[in-house]
């Protein structure tokens, strides 16, 4: 049965990250007992394990096998430790987890617990362990901010029906939550009809369905689930544009002309947007989910 794990590595992070593994020493100073090094001799093949460094997640790893013995990687002090394999998977951006941390604070283990109860990372501990249904709500709000690609090997559907529809709390028959599924995977009837309706990136023309991202206007953790499959509430853009997009770094005007952070002109310039963009025809009710999504532009600006 795979377990789910969580590392603080301190100061090792970056030598321990680029060369995918783990190590620990056996025993705390004075060859005292600790839980969290024992751990490592837990740690199976294809366990997940959530990597926490500089006061943020940076990444997500697979095992690739059990515990070794082996001599110590950092400086002149070659004690025998524990290594282990391990397959990082680095987030695009690394995530603060306070900055949900209400969401995630009671699915800590109320020992050896690898975060303080202020959410701060616990100075005493490497690796712990740490329950399925934390690691899916961590996972799912990674995903839900495209931060990782999403290809660590969870039960996809039970990530995205339970964390992030709430399919118990609603009532909705097998149908909608397949078409809940496909929308939040970027496929489906939101998809098609948005194609039906733009035919390519509403920015950059490009019209090649393999690389265009259904786009939500109005996010998906703060849409309701028919906001979530109506197609006012999607554009079709470009994978970088999307990416702008979704950070509120650009946006749209009442009459459809592209809005910019100032930042952003020189990049746009680069990528020979800035002369060549047209001005986009929305629907009415496009327009409430853009004046949504204005308004936390111009927040993002100030």
């Amino acid at each position: 049965m795979k377990s789910y794990w969580w590392v603080n590595h301190n100061k090792n992070f970056i030598s321990e990250n680029t060369n995918n593994y783990l190590w620990s020493s056996k025993t705390s100073k004075g060859d005292r007992y600790n839980q969290y090094y024992m751990n490592m001799m837990n740690v199976h093949k294809d366990d997940i394990i959530i990597s926490y460094a500089k006061g943020k997640i940076q990444s997500i790893g697979t095992v690739v096998a059990e515990a070794e013995e082996k001599e110590s990687p950092y400086g002149s002090d070659k004690n025998v430790g524990w290594y282990v394999n391990v397959r990082w998977e680095n987030l695009s951006t690394a995530m603060d987890p306070l900055l949900f941390y209400s969401k995630i604070k009671n699915l800590f283990p109320k020992t050896y617990s690898p975060l303080t109860e202020d959410g701060n990372g616990n100075r005493n501990c490497y690796l712990a362990r740490i329950s399925e249904e934390l690691f899916k709500e961590i996972y799912a709000i990674l995903v839900e901010y495209k931060l990782i690609t999403g290809n660590i090997e969870v039960d996809e559907f039970e990530v995205i029906t339970d964390d992030i529809i709430d399919i118990n709390s609603q009532n909705i028959d097998e149908t909608e939550k397949e078409q809940l599924i496909l929308a939040r995977k970027g496929q489906g009837k939101f998809r098609e009809k948005l194609f039906e309706r733009y035919k390519c990136c509403i920015i950059t023309g490009v019209s090649l369905p393999s690389i265009l991202i259904a786009s939500h206007i109005k996010p998906w953790a703060l849409s309701s689930n028919f906001e979530r499959l109506d197609p006012n509430n999607g554009l079709l853009l470009s994978p970088h544009l999307d990416r702008l997009f979704d950070r509120y770094l650009i946006s749209f005007s009442d009459e459809g002309k592209l809005l910019y952070s100032e930042g952003l002109n020189d990049v746009l310039t680069k990528w020979n947007l800035i002369s060549t963009i047209k001005k986009c025809e929305f629907t009415k009710q496009t327009h409430q989910y853009l004046k949504f999504h204005r308004e936390k532009f111009e927040k993002a600006a100030t």
